[in-house]
């Protein structure tokens, strides 16, 4: 039935009145709640700055108000939505209206097709209706007035706590407790605490008050002898007794008590006593020491820069290598022994032979500058008094090679055969020149010098004579080499090229150093004397510029492999092993750039043009420079490399004569499109994503753990039983809590077990350079460079002890460096996430660091440090990838799951940290009974343990604990990228899961206890029970997180499925066109979905439906006319996915596999465990779609 429209404009304004009423009504039981919570919070407060309640009393006061105001909300909103439904609300209308409300009523049982009548009537009835709202004004039923009340209400209640809250004091800490914050009224502040005085210091300590101030403080001490064993329970005899005294405070600082304990002849123990509780005891050390009066450090540089001795009063300064550096240091005191050591790091100091000193109080001695060291001079006097150690540094500047600044020509030009050419090049050293010179080359002829200067040529020249004079001449340190190239006397043809360089040594004696600029070229063009117009269509060069311009491209490429390969043969032989990873990369670099040029020949081959005979010679020299950078034969591979360029400027020259003859317009569309394909081969690679970034910390933990394996293994090679991988832990049971890998739960697999081992795909050449247990093989797939291979078989399985261990040492060395080259450029692409997350900025500066330190050790043999810090360095590693792999995540419920899991691990670690140190206190450790948990036991089990069992609580769990709770809590805190609903949603549950749990108080404890283990003294050791409790919050925490996970993923779920459904039918809608042609309904179709992608905050799959330009469509468009796309893995080509439905069958296909990550990766990981019951559907349906494959879809699109 059709009804007027008027009839549907009374009924939408029945519903819109029905709707502000539901509103309002709601708002005005919200604000009289928060009126309510706000008024009994202030009560809270009051009361609790009045008695002091326990954190229980207060507990229960809050949580029975919030439930009594939560309920009678729920049932205010409740009975609002009942009088607010159509029938009710329509009833109310008619109660206060009559007549009114009846016609209303009437209305919309004519809307509702209950009631029927005349077409006429209706309208009458309509129009009636509608005149008389205007007149009667049933807006007035909105209770607007009580709302305005309540929110002024509301309004005040706030303002009084804000400004409570704000004017701070014992009321702001009130609020704050009432909310079940456990903060003191009084805190105490102990100045100086735990120190360390010289004897007969005076020292005066003193208590600080914060807070209420009517409080009594008395302190108590006594003098410790030092021969008082403290952990003899039979000493108490010879302890002095307490002495206690009772403070006032001071008349200027009423919240500071001050007392002197005089002079300190011994140690003394000292505590504050107040009535609401009392300090721990603190300790004040007597430490009389030999103190440094004067450190003067006597530089004397090497002779050859004729520079004068200086002195420092600095025990760190930098000196030039060679130099003389003598040290004195003058004590207050005599000494009777004196002691150096010295070494490259503070912890590998070791000591050497010093001179005794004919006056007491004046010590000297001499350091070596050939590397930079650490000294650390110590001693004692007569009476056996030790002396304070000096530590200093010595820094040794290496002589910097000389510098070479090109001022003209430019890096790359082309000349004609007449012209000249102005050679300029700027030199300069630290010390002095000796030789430099301006080289150049042509073609493979013999070089030739264009323009030297040595010292000794400018010595004759000026006739100095006398020795002394030469001695006494300053050394030239800047010079500028000028000459003008003449091409024209060389008879240069176009297929010619000139190559040049510069080079100067220096005079650093006893072994002059060589600088070498890069080789550039010129090349050569013929001198053009007439020319001719050419009819080209507009921006067309019929696609032989576009082919020029990429040989151009690889001709510069080789160059510069080129110049990489000459900086190799200048390389020392002991510095060859830590270029490993860029000689692979050189080889990788030369073969592909050969397979462009094979490319670039068969297409002129397909094309009809035989002559290709310069290309196939440069790809020969290049295959072969390949060949001999993999053997390690960098001469000749740098004549070949020489080879393939000259051949390629031959093959120039024959290209433009080829691209010169005129073409029709379909071999200038081939052309263009070749042109193309070669410039997309050229194209570098794109930068790594986040999430590939972690897989790359985590592989590279691996691998460290692997070098780690390999170094244990070498130490005790017959501890490893044959056919089994050395390097596990001996004599220890693995923790499953501390060895949680980058997936975040609390139990996973040993990283050091064989399993593990047998999947890290580190580099070949480290574990050939281990002892390999025999019947192992390498894992598959894991890649040998051919440069290894040759490193390798340079040291025979026959030889000696001694040089398969430095082939080992090289290697391992050699491993390190790669690591930290990797880790290098991790940090290179994280630079915008390192200056967002100070966390891992400083774990990637530790980490390089340790890195570096593990380099060293490998360098140095030290294969015990080696092992030792080798793991903390990988455990550092994996949760680096752990916290990226959070803090990234391309959805924003993956960060939600990334918390769940990592909080899992903190609970697994501190059950862990409890079980030991319940074990470490038990007396009866030998019987397995189970720890005591909260109902089980009296504070009796909660014993606190000895300075002695913390020392063995394991380091490692200790650690792992520290940064997997600074993880956390930098992933909480890191802020999720806005800019979407679901996003924000995830946010406000995050910061609201975060407030009620007071989780990121729980986090900073676990860091305060992993601190506190951390210290070898430490007075407040932590218990067991704190432990267990801190682990059962994380479970508990753990068990909300995934429960908020799974009420975020099944909305987002369902909301993929239908933009997957919309995308899916919008196809086939577009399974009619023809070409790239688009009908107004499929373009807003697509123009919607775009919006709902954006929506969902899937902006790069709302961007996979945009139209490419104009120029690459008509490109498109050519190439599948003629036939010469091509087709990727998935089956579609991919210029055939510029037309509309191809587009949108990649995002069905993209849509689909988020789909699938969530419910295969999320949903239902494990393949043993059912899916849960509210996801079977999903899944059923999912799989019911992918069974008709997007990719039979796409290939449709092409026919």
């Amino acid at each position: 039935m059709n009804l007027p429209t008027v009839s549907h404009d009374v009924a939408q304004r029945f519903h819109s009145l029905r709707r502000r009423y539901l509103l309002v009504d709601a708002a005005i039981a919200v604000l009289l709640a928060a009126t309510a919570m706000c008024g009994l919070w202030m009560l809270l407060a009051t009361g609790d700055y009045l008695w002091e309640w326990s954190l229980l009393w207060r507990a229960i006061g809050i949580s029975a108000s919030g439930f009594a105001i939560l309920a009678w909300l729920s049932f205010r909103i409740i009975r609002a939505f009942r009088r607010t439904r159509q029938r009710s609300f329509a009833q109310r209308i008619e109660t206060v209206f009559g007549d009114f409300g009846q016609r209303i009523r009437t209305v919309l049982d004519c809307v509702e097709g209950r009631v029927q009548g005349p077409q006429a009537m209706l309208a009458a009835l309509g129009h009636q209706t509608l005149g008389r709202w205007e007149t009667l004004a049933p807006s007035t039923l909105i209770p607007s007035r009580t709302l305005a009340m309540g929110g002024g209400i509301c309004l005040l209640a706030a303002a009084a706590i804000v400004s409570t809250f704000l004017a701070g004091g014992p009321w702001r800490t009130a609020l704050l407790r009432s909310l079940g914050s456990d903060l003191p009224y009084t805190t105490l502040s102990v100045t100086p605490g735990d120190t360390r005085v010289l004897e007969d210091t005076p020292l005066t300590v003193s208590l600080e008050l914060s807070g209420r101030l009517n409080r009594t403080v008395a302190i108590r001490y006594r003098e410790r002898t030092p021969h008082d064993p403290s952990e003899n329970s039979d000493a108490d005899a010879t302890v002095a007794s307490w002495m206690e005294t009772e403070l006032l405070p001071l008349e200027s600082q009423p919240h500071r008590f001050e007392f002197d304990l005089g002079k300190l002849k011994q140690d003394v123990e000292y505590q504050f006593l107040t009535n609401i509780g009392n300090t721990r005891v603190f300790l004040a050390e007597v430490q009389p020491l030999i103190e440094a009066q004067r450190i003067e450090t006597t530089v004397q540089p090497p002779t050859y820069t004729r520079l004068q001795p200086r002195t420092f009063t600095s025990n760190e300064v930098t000196v030039l290598e060679r130099s003389e550096v003598t040290v004195t240091i003058e004590t207050n005191h005599p000494l009777d022994q004196a002691q150096l050591a010295i070494g490259p790091k503070r912890s590998q100091l070791h000591k050497v032979d010093l001179q005794p000193s004919d006056d007491p109080k004046q010590w000297s001695f001499t350091l070596p500058s050939e590397e930079p060291l650490y000294w650390k001079f110590s001693g004692q006097g007569p009476d056996q008094t030790p002396m304070h150690p000096v530590v200093g540094r010595l820094r040794v500047r290496s002589d910097a090679a000389p510098r070479i600044a090109w001022r003209d020509p430019v890096d790359e030009i082309r000349a004609h055969t007449l012209a000249e050419l102005p050679m300029r090049a700027h030199v300069a050293d630290d010390f002095g020149i000796q030789q430099t010179a301006i080289v150049f080359q042509l073609g493979d002829e013999d070089e030739y010098v264009l323009t030297d200067w040595s010292a000794e040529a400018e010595k004759l020249n000026q006739n100095q004579a006398q020795n002394a004079d030469d001695e006494a001449s300053p050394s030239t340190t800047r010079l500028r080499l000028e000459e003008i190239l003449p091409l024209e006397s060389f008879a240069l043809t176009e297929r010619d090229y000139i190559s040049y360089y510069a080079y100067a040594i220096d005079n650093r004696q006893p072994q002059p150093q060589r600088s070498e600029t890069d080789i550039r070229y010129i090349d050569i063009r013929p001198l053009r004397q007439f020319f001719s117009e050419s009819d080209l269509m507009p921006n067309e060069d019929g696609g032989g510029g576009g082919l020029l311009v990429q040989l151009d491209e690889i001709i510069r490429r080789q160059r510069f492999m080129i110049n990489r390969t000459r900086r190799l043969t200048r390389l020392p032989a002991d510095q060859l092993s830590s270029q490993l990873n860029a000689l692979d990369r050189m080889v990788e670099s030369q073969s592909e750039l050969a397979s462009l040029t094979r490319f670039l020949a068969e297409f002129l081959l397909s094309r009809g043009n035989d002559d290709v005979e310069a290309l196939n010679q440069a790809e020969a020299a290049m295959l072969q420079a390949a060949d001999s950078l993999a053997a390690g034969s960098f001469d000749l591979s740098l004549a070949q490399q020489q080879d393939a360029l000259r051949a390629l400027a031959e093959a120039r020259r024959t290209l433009e004569i080829v691209l010169s003859k005129r073409r029709s317009q379909a071999q200038q569309r081939q052309l263009q499109n070749f042109a193309q394909q070669l410039r997309q081969k050229l194209r570098r690679q794109r930068d790594q994503t986040e999430q590939e970034i972690a897989d790359s910390l985590k592989q590279l933990a691996a691998d460290q753990t692997q070098l780690s394996k390999m170094a244990q293994q070498r130490l005790q090679p017959s501890s490893c039983p044959a056919g089994t991988q050395g390097g596990s832990n001996t004599g220890a049971t693995p923790n499953p809590a501390m060895n949680a890998e980058a997936t975040g739960t609390g139990t996973i697999p040993n990283p050091e077990s064989p399993k593990e081992a047998s999947t890290n795909k580190l580099p070949n050449r480290i574990v050939a350079a281990g002892r390999k247990p025999s019947g192992s093989a390498a894992p598959d797939g894991l890649r040998r460079s051919a440069k290894t291979e040759t490193y390798l078989g340079m040291v025979p399985k026959s030889e000696d002890d001694s040089l398969e261990q430095q082939a080992f040492q090289d290697e391992l060395f050699a491993g390190e460096l790669d690591l930290l080259e990797r880790l290098q450029d991790i940090e290179n692409n994280l630079s915008e996430r390192l200056s967002e997350s100070p966390l891992l900025a400083r774990r990637v500066n530790e980490t390089r660091q340790a890195l570096d330190a593990l380099a060293v050790d490998a360098r140095s043999n030290t294969l015990e440090s080696f092992v030792a810090d080798s793991q903390d360095a990988a455990d550092q590693l994996r949760e680096m990838s752990l916290q990226l792999d959070a803090i990234a995540a391309s959805e924003p419920v993956t960060r939600v799951s990334s918390l769940r899991d990592m909080t899992t691990s903190l609970a697994s670690m501190e059950l862990e940290l409890a079980a030991q140190i319940m074990d470490q206190n038990r007396p009866d450790t030998a019987d397995n009974s189970e720890p005591v948990r909260d109902g089980e036991g009296s504070s009796e089990h909660d014993m606190e343990p000895s300075s002695d069992s913390l020392a063995e609580i394991d380091p490692r769990l200790v650690r792992q604990l520290q940064r997997r709770a600074e993880t956390v809590e930098d992933v909480l805190k890191t802020p999720v990228g806005l800019g979407d609903i679901q996003t924000s949603e995830v946010k406000d549950q995050l910061d609201r899961f975060a407030e009620e749990n007071d989780f990121l108080e729980q986090l900073q404890a676990s860091q305060a206890v992993a601190e506190s283990l951390g210290e070898p003294t430490s007075d407040e050791p932590p218990t067991d029970s704190s432990a267990y409790d801190r682990s059962r919050d994380y479970a508990d925490a753990a068990g909300q997180l995934d429960t908020l996970y799974r009420q975020l993923v099944e909305p987002r779920l369902a909301r993929l499925q239908q933009l997957e459904q919309r995308a899916n039918r919008l196809a086939q809608q577009l399974a009619g066109g023809q070409g790239s042609e688009q009908t107004p309904e499929a373009k807003a179709g697509i123009g919607n979905l775009q919006q709902e992608l954006k929506q969902e905050g899937l902006q790069e799959l709302a961007e996979m439906l945009d139209e490419p330009p104009p120029s690459e469509q008509t490109t498109a468009d050519a190439e599948m006319r003629s036939g010469t796309g091509t087709t990727d893995s998935g089956g579609l080509n991919p210029l055939q996915t510029r037309r509309p439905r191809g587009r949108v069958l990649m995002l069905v296909q993209a849509l689909r596999q988020r789909i699938q990550e969530i419910i295969l990766l999320e949903l239902s990981a494990d393949r043993d465990a059912p899916v849960p019951p509210q996801y079977r559907s999903a899944v059923d349906q999912y799989f019911r779609t992918i069974a008709s494959p997007v990719d039979t879809q796409m290939e449709a699109v092409a026919q």
